[in-house]
């Protein structure tokens, strides 16, 4: 949520300047610890998307 008020604040309300920074992002210190983010606009490492049925986390298996 913060990336995306840092991204407005800096560029205002353009959608590809803020897509094309957000790709360029390294080391920032978000609520889960250092967020980088790599040039498709991924989180590189230390994040597993989960999903939580009945009480119980599981991974999301990706293609």
């Amino acid at each position: 949520m913060y990336i995306l008020r840092d991204g407005l604040v800096k560029f205002g309300n353009d959608p590809e300047k803020i897509a094309a920074w957000v790709r360029t992002i390294k080391d920032y210190d978000g609520a889960s610890g250092k967020l980088t983010i790599d040039s498709d606009g991924n989180r590189i490492g230390g994040h597993v998307l989960k999903v939580i049925k009945d009480g119980v986390a599981t991974p999301v298996v990706q293609n």
